[in-house]
């Protein structure tokens, strides 16, 4: 099983890394910018580490996913004062080439919001930025894979509907989604108004889940509200949770907030 959680940074990722390992992971999640900004950051600082993370993840058999910073709304147009912004100018793209710098294995990004003109005029900007996205990760040659995340449906996000989001997704080529897959998270999927195991049977490839945020939720199931909790805290019964993730071999899980005894967590999941 690879699972691991998304922890607070240590003075270097590696020194992060052995933090995982030390208790009982094989995974890591973070940030690589402000999640609270859109400013870019300077990708040149994590040159110097790139080569002993890889090395690291090579060695440990370790597998690194980084998260877009909150503030992104991928179902807008990229605008910076009046000026509407190339896909290659933008925080996503910044962070993707730090994400495949530093070897990470994906990079997640969560489904946008329509916050002018229709829901339909939303899908579609969302979608060619998307594929905007792909098709510049081909150009500079960028092995990090493009997650979207399943939403929980809170204010105006797109896709709460799990069979829309899955039409969404596969509304793409075969080609594009070799560099396209889907992060789940559990507390989402559960505020959106599902149970954890009726969403299984509706997913056509499972190696299409190429990582799992294992969450548990502080709401009952379809407030639609994005709250997570601890995993053994929380409106979801744990055992659905580790029932859950049996589905799924060569998911990367995340626990995305863990608790300071997380390592009880990860044993608790990796024993099934």
């Amino acid at each position: 099983m690879i699972i691991g959680a998304h922890i607070s940074r240590e003075t270097t990722i590696i020194k992060t890394m052995e933090q995982i390992t030390m208790n009982g992971g094989n995974a890591l999640q973070i940030f690589t910018s402000n999640p609270r900004s859109l400013n870019i950051t300077n990708y040149d600082k994590y040159l110097y580490e790139s080569h002993l993370i890889k090395r690291y993840c090579k060695i440990n058999k370790f597998f690194l996913i980084v998260h877009s910073p909150y503030a992104f709304n991928i179902a807008k147009h990229f605008i910076s004062g009046k000026k509407q912004l190339e896909i290659t100018d933008t925080i996503v793209f910044n962070d993707l080439i730090t994400a495949n710098i530093i070897g990470a294995v994906g990079y997640v990004i969560h489904v946008g919001k329509s916050t002018t003109g229709t829901i339909q005029e939303s899908l579609l900007i969302m979608k060619n930025n998307i594929k905007n996205i792909i098709n510049e990760m081909i150009i500079h040659n960028i092995k990090t894979i493009l997650l979207l995340e399943t939403p929980a449906g809170q204010g105006t996000e797109l896709l709460k509907d799990f069979t829309d989001f899955l039409n969404f997704y596969y509304s793409f080529t075969s080609d594009e989604r070799k560099l396209f897959k889907i992060c789940i998270d559990t507390c989402h999927i559960w505020n959106a108004g599902y149970e954890l195991n009726e969403i299984v049977s509706l997913i056509p490839d499972k190696d299409d889940i190429l990582c799992i945020h294992l969450n548990n939720s502080k709401n009952i199931k379809g407030a639609n509200v994005d709250r997570h909790e601890y995993l053994f805290e929380g409106k979801i019964h744990p055992p659905l949770l580790k029932e859950f993730v049996k589905n799924f071999d060569n998911s990367i899980i995340i626990i995305e907030k863990p608790s300071d005894e997380y390592k009880k967590e990860i044993s608790y999941i990796s024993n099934i």
